[in-house]
């Protein structure tokens, strides 16, 4: 149990962090940075690379979940929504076992 929590922690790392450093690589080839930087300043830029990315994935993954939230909270859980319309003895039975 121990591993399986740790390879989703380490999944979810990695989850926040891969956002931020797609964005940041795009802007910086965007802007026609010259990628010899990256081999000259090799310790400033791989360090400003990855705080950066690091910033920008955390800031996305709140701004998803806050997203969310507000969509939950205006027109609820979509399944949950589904389950009490259309099967409703299922949605019982789920409401028991959680109890």
């Amino acid at each position: 149990m121990n591993d399986l929590k740790q390879l989703i922690d380490s999944y979810s790392i990695c989850a926040r962090f891969a956002p931020g450093f797609l964005f940041i690589t795009s802007i910086y080839f965007l802007l026609d940075c010259d990628i010899n930087n990256l081999k000259d300043n090799s310790i400033l830029f791989i360090v400003l690379l990855i705080i950066l990315s690091g910033v920008c994935g955390f800031v996305s993954a709140s701004m998803i979940k806050f997203i969310e939230r507000f969509i939950w909270n205006k027109f609820n859980n979509p399944i949950i929504r589904y389950l009490k319309n259309k099967e409703k003895e299922l949605y019982n039975e789920l409401l028991n076992e959680c109890k």
